[in-house]
């Protein structure tokens, strides 16, 4: 019973550090750094103590750790990801309006074509240094303040030059989870840039109406370059864990 208990422990102990802590806008867990293979826990765990705070509340998420470092443990030989967080509110949950379209609505090539238009022309402007345009294309509820427009720019800085490419485009119609019926559009991609060993990510749009639509979510990951050689293997299960569709 002794050694069972010892075991518990030492597992226990093995696990990241999650702190959640309050934010002017609702909450903020950080990780300690931790190992890539342990971030099925570390996201399950966060949305268990979201889900504790937020009790009968509706958990609304925003920003996650999309510039992760990652370092190798000498005692393991393992790839760990460190400055991970992510950031949520609780919300009280609203009556979805009335369906857009139908249940059995389906994506024309019009529609496929629009929503790739509408990736180009937010990148390009927000490579460019347009973040009033940029920001226009998103939901208000996520668009940033002009405060953050340095940041906006040190991150183009960082990432340097380069190019994006979808890897897939996958609508989802009235999907139960969301706060508004309707169509939504997941745009995939991945990007080859001077300042990144690693580059990805996705847009979430959703449609307002034929040809229409607004970003509701952007989420970027980037392990960025520095003056270490990478290992070829921690790469790649770095880029199966955080890239989408490649």
């Amino acid at each position: 019973m002794l050694i069972a208990t010892l075991l518990t422990l030492q597992v226990a102990a093995d696990q990241p550090l999650i702190k959640v802590g309050p934010t002017t806008e609702g909450y903020r867990a950080d990780v300690a750094s931790f190992d890539v293979s342990q971030e099925v826990y570390v996201n399950a765990e966060i949305a268990r103590k979201a889900a504790a705070l937020c009790d009968n509340k509706q958990i609304d998420w925003g920003k996650f750790g999309s510039e992760a470092t990652v370092e190798k443990d000498p005692a393991r030989g393992s790839s760990k990801i460190s400055g991970f967080f992510k950031e949520f509110r609780c919300v009280i949950a609203q009556e979805p309006i009335v369906a857009s379209i139908s249940s059995d609505w389906k994506a024309s090539g019009a529609d496929d074509a629009d929503v790739r238009r509408l990736f180009e022309s937010y990148y390009a402007r927000r490579d460019a240094g347009d973040f009033n345009g940029s920001s226009a294309m998103l939901s208000p509820d996520v668009r940033p303040d002009k405060s953050d427009y340095a940041g906006l720019s040190d991150f183009n800085r960082a990432l340097g030059t380069g190019s994006r490419r979808l890897t897939g485009v996958t609508w989802y119609v009235n999907p139960a989870s969301a706060p508004r019926l309707g169509a939504y559009a997941a745009l995939d991609f991945v990007g080859q840039y001077t300042g990144a060993h690693l580059y990805c990510g996705y847009l979430m749009l959703y449609r307002q109406g034929p040809g229409t639509y607004e970003i509701i979510r952007e989420e970027q990951n980037v392990f960025h370059r520095n003056a270490e050689p990478i290992d070829p293997a921690q790469l790649e299960q770095m880029r199966s864990a955080m890239c989408r569709g490649d």
